[in-house]
């Protein structure tokens, strides 16, 4: 029996947007945090919070919760935002701990932990939202006729413990991510055998099942738990979407990306960018087009007819 349901449409979203617009970033919150803006590493970004706090990331972190939060004060800025929340994704994860989505949907500057708390949901049913590594815990936002759950997957600013930084709680991570597919097995290939609709219980489920766009994320080699899960969806023998990886033109030019490109193509990743026509260096114009690119891909997804079994249903938290 042909299944005609169309993939999950997913956003991976990172800092990129934010940046274009002035926006932190990591490296100058690192500096501040360790009270020394002359502060330099070479190591991995999730070892240079370690030695810039003198491995006492938590409590700075907490000092910090507040400035984390992000704000949005470029009218332009925030209209692009909320043009990302009418596309009609059904999923958007996020890497970011700041709440730019949050602040676009209730068209606002700046945003109260209040405010934040209420969005909070779970699929998890009868049970509380989780306080860290936020398998089941989303967002919920309405903005304007269209209903989004924005997955905060590294943790978020309201909750310091949740954020996910330095590598003893991105390994942490990867071993709750594991865990959760080990229990999952071949489900996904034996509903999809059926012709039965897969629930999604978390975002790992819409990101190796899903069509995902990579925007403003650099998949810098030390996110180890995203290159884990690039390998698992290879891996996986349902049927399953694409990920594409959004880079300025002038990127792919800059050698020292051609390893990290090279491994995204082996882990089957679509490199999109070259033949996106915008101004040389001009972020905000790269990212205005490549949100026209992915807003027409998801309107019409790709190999459609042969897509999984797979739209949202909220709440519900089985394979079945």
């Amino acid at each position: 029996m042909e299944n005609n349901c169309k993939r999950p449409q997913v956003l991976l979203i990172g800092n990129g947007i934010n940046r274009s617009y002035n926006g932190d970033s990591w490296e100058r919150l690192i500096k501040e945090m360790s009270g020394n803006l002359d502060f330099k590493s070479s190591l991995p970004m999730p070892q240079q919070i370690i030695v810039a706090t003198g491995n006492d990331v938590n409590e700075r972190l907490k000092q910090y919760k507040s400035r984390l939060f992000g704000e949005v004060h470029d009218k332009k800025h925030r209209e692009l935002l909320q043009s990302i929340l009418t596309m009609g994704f059904d999923e958007i994860l996020t890497t970011n701990y700041s709440y730019e989505l949050e602040l676009a949907s209730v068209d606002c500057a700046k945003i109260s932990e209040y405010a934040i708390g209420k969005m909070k949901d779970t699929t998890l049913k009868g049970k509380r939202a989780e306080a860290k590594y936020m398998l089941h815990t989303y967002n919920a936002i309405d903005y304007l006729s269209t209903h989004n759950r924005v997955w905060h997957i590294h943790g978020e600013a309201r909750n310091h413990s949740s954020m996910v930084i330095g590598h003893y709680y991105y390994c942490n991570l990867v071993s709750k991510i594991k865990r959760y597919f080990d229990g999952i097995g071949n489900k996904y290939e034996i509903i999809q055998s059926h012709n039965k609709k897969i629930n999604i219980n978390s975002w790992l489920d819409a990101f190796i099942l899903g069509d995902v766009y990579v925007l403003g994320f650099g998949f810098d080699p030390s996110e180890i738990d995203l290159w884990w899960l690039l390998e698992r969806k290879v891996l996986e023998k349902a049927n399953k979407g694409k990920v594409y990886y959004y880079c300025p033109p002038w990127e792919f030019m800059n050698s020292k990306n051609d390893d990290k490109h090279a491994l995204l193509v082996c882990h089957d990743v679509v490199m999109i960018g070259r033949d996106i026509v915008c101004r040389q260096n001009d972020y905000k114009d790269f990212y205005r087009k490549s949100i026209e690119d992915i807003k027409m891909r998801v309107e019409i997804p790709k190999d459609a007819e042969k897509s999984v079994d797979c739209r949202v249903t909220t709440g519900d938290t089985k394979l079945e």
